[in-house]
């Protein structure tokens, strides 16, 4: 079980969203629940890291399972939803998970424990294998 993947994927997903502020609406991206967030706020958490044993080519590879759950929370702002401020959050966090990091979105689906009429609640689900000895993605 690689734990160090999580924090760079973490600390990646962070930069690429700071050089996409102006789409994602200032979004905060954070490890745990804050009790006083900044909206959006986005919740980057491992929901499972499990090793799968190992897979065989020139070398034995050893492969764990990852999970990670995004949980993007938004109020409107102006003239703009809070449904279209999570939503489109959720594109530039999908974009660069899938496209860059290379892992699959499994779910997207409203958070059903938002209520709050103030807040819009979305979760994200994605999963994917992982080469611990070669530190990559299995694409």
């Amino acid at each position: 079980m690689d734990i160090q993947i999580y924090e760079d994927i973490y600390n990646s997903l962070e930069k690429f969203l700071a050089t996409n502020e102006s789409s994602i609406y200032g979004a905060s991206l954070v490890h745990y629940p804050s009790s006083k967030p900044t909206y959006p706020y986005v919740i980057f958490e491992e929901i499972r890291n499990q090793p799968v044993g190992n897979a065989f080519g020139e070398i034995p590879d050893r492969l764990a399972n990852l999970g990670y759950a995004i949980k993007i929370y938004a109020k409107t702002k102006g003239s703009v939803s809070k449904m279209t401020i999570a939503r489109n959050v959720a594109v530039v966090i999908n974009e660069f998970l899938t496209q860059y990091v290379g892992i699959k979105q499994v779910s997207l689906n409203p958070d059903p424990n938002v209520a709050d009429g103030e807040l819009y609640g979305l979760i994200i689900m994605y999963n994917t294998n992982y080469y611990e000895n070669k530190r990559q993605i299995r694409k």
